[in-house]
């Protein structure tokens, strides 16, 4: 199902919408939060073989899925995954938080000035609550969290992955490298119709122990997100049906 245990996005966005078109099968690591997903699809149990690395498995029939490119699934394959979860677009007057999604208990791109960057967007947002996503968060508190965000903001990483379950127009703003960065959450942002905008951090990359956000520039951004429509200048484009975009080729 998923490339390995810590690829949380790669399973939320690559595995579980293609487990929507068969009835097999599914070789699983049996973590916690695939259970849940697998339970939320209406996949049962029966179903789930866990791996075991020291075992040997055959299969009459093996399906091996197409590849896509940089982990950016179409957009009606994340259409009917939030469809089959269940996720319903709240109205705006119930989406008022504002999700900072932190990496303070990950081994690599950890923010070192993340209190600095909390309080700026507590005064960024007053009429609003800055909530943080610490990944220790059940399943179901993260997709009512995320569902209820007006604006997320945070490094690349796992926790972003949740945008899946945000509203169209909802300002996201990714703390990001420029180092091969991978556009994945550009990618569900767009197919999602989704306002987003990248905050490039100087002397960050995928490894990083830890960087340092410019914070003044990151609340210029969000300023200027609330009042840019989607597709302007400086916004994302959005996506196509049947679209797959490879952002960083674009010019």
């Amino acid at each position: 199902v998923t490339a390995s245990t810590d690829r949380y996005p790669h399973f939320i966005c690559r595995a579980n919408w293609r487990l929507l078109l068969t009835s097999c099968q599914i070789l699983t690591w049996g973590l916690p939060y695939e259970e849940k997903y697998f339970e939320m699809l209406g996949i049962s149990k029966d179903r789930l073989v866990h791996y075991n690395p020291a075992a040997r498995y055959h299969a009459k029939n093996l399906l091996l899925p197409t590849p896509a490119p940089r982990i950016t699934p179409s957009k009606e394959a994340l259409l009917s995954l939030r469809e089959a979860l269940g996720i319903k677009e709240l109205p705006a007057e119930e989406r008022s938080l504002v999700v900072y999604a932190s990496r303070s208990s990950a081994d690599i791109r950890k923010v070192a000035n993340e209190e600095e960057l909390i309080s700026a967007l507590q005064a960024q947002f007053p009429d609003k609550e800055v909530v943080v996503h610490t990944g220790a968060e059940s399943v179901d508190d993260s997709i009512e969290m995320f569902q209820k965000a007006a604006v997320v903001v945070g490094p690349h990483g796992a926790g972003l992955t949740h945008i899946l379950f945000c509203a169209p127009e909802t300002v996201i703003v990714e703390l990001h490298f420029l180092q091969s960065p991978p556009m994945l959450f550009w990618h569900i942002a767009a197919a999602l119709g989704q306002n987003y905008w990248i905050q490039t951090v100087p002397r960050a990359s995928w490894g990083a122990k830890e960087f340092v956000v410019p914070v003044s520039e990151t609340m210029a951004i969000l300023a200027k997100a609330e009042n840019k429509a989607i597709g302007k200048s400086g916004a994302m484009v959005s996506l196509d049906a049947g679209g797959i975009y490879v952002p960083y080729l674009l010019s």
